[in-house]
């Protein structure tokens, strides 16, 4: 599954679902195409156009619409479990449904705006540029773990599990359109000193974000996950195995 949004014709944001392929074969284009898609970020990389057979398509950055892509990831799962999917492991009613997501976000730093509404109700457009660009972004974001938080349980099971690796602190100076590499270095960095910071959990009250020591480092978190998604991936293969009526599979 994969994001974007369209320009021209019905403005609108496009997922690229593999499990709806049938119904609307449209979709049915190459991951090249969807990726270099989803990755033009405006200003930064140009819309992306692509043809396939009769059918056009002009793409931008899908954090035009959704920041974080991890509710519609969630909300593709859900649906796919709906359709009741073939390949999906059927689900007992009486349990919770088994949902494994991985977000990993790309730094946050400080507001574009720290002013009151006194003040801010004299800026002109271009002064609430910056705000529209970063600040609504962020919120959108903070919006989406809002909605995952009824999704997911506080403390990770069995059953549900979610992680999300964040850089709460991005030093401003350290930006997405600079790619000097003194500049890729420093993200290096940042990314390693993330791996050892103690995970941090999304307040959805006041979305302040704050460290949960019980789930460790944010390499410990993901050994787990990982661990969780082995363990499944071995679980769905003895499945198939069984449903083919040969022999269990032994991992």
């Amino acid at each position: 599954m994969a994001g974007s949004y369209m320009l021209k014709h019905k403005v609108h944001p496009i997922i690229f679902p593999s499990f709806k392929l049938d119904d609307v074969p449209s979709l049915d284009v190459k991951l090249s195409d969807i990726s270099i898609g989803t990755s033009a970020a405006p200003s930064l990389l140009p819309p992306y156009y692509f043809k396939d057979g009769d059918n056009e398509f002009h793409l931008v950055d899908g954090g035009i619409a959704a920041g974080s892509p991890s509710l519609v990831a969630v909300s593709e799962v859900v649906q796919e479990l709906n359709e009741k999917i073939s390949h999906f492991i059927p689900v007992n009613p009486n349990k919770p449904i088994k949902v494994v997501l991985l977000s990993l976000g790309c730094g946050r730093g400080e507001p574009a705006l720290r002013l009151g509404a006194r003040d801010a109700r004299f800026l002109s457009f271009n002064q609430w540029v910056p705000v529209l660009a970063i600040d609504l972004a962020a919120a959108a974001a903070d919006i989406n773990e809002y909605h995952l938080a009824s999704v997911f349980p506080d403390l990770p099971s069995s059953h549900n599990y979610y992680l999300r690796v964040e850089e709460y602190n991005l030093d401003s100076t350290i930006g997405g359109a600079n790619s000097t590499q003194e500049n890729m270095d420093k993200l290096v960095k940042v990314g390693e000193d993330l791996l050892k910071q103690t995970v941090k959990i999304q307040n959805v009250t006041s979305f302040v974000p704050y460290e949960k020591p019980s789930e460790g480092t944010n390499a410990a978190a993901l050994k787990r996950l990982a661990k969780i998604l082995y363990n499944e991936k071995q679980y769905r293969l003895k499945m198939k195995s069984v449903e083919k009526g040969g022999r269990p599979f032994i991992g």
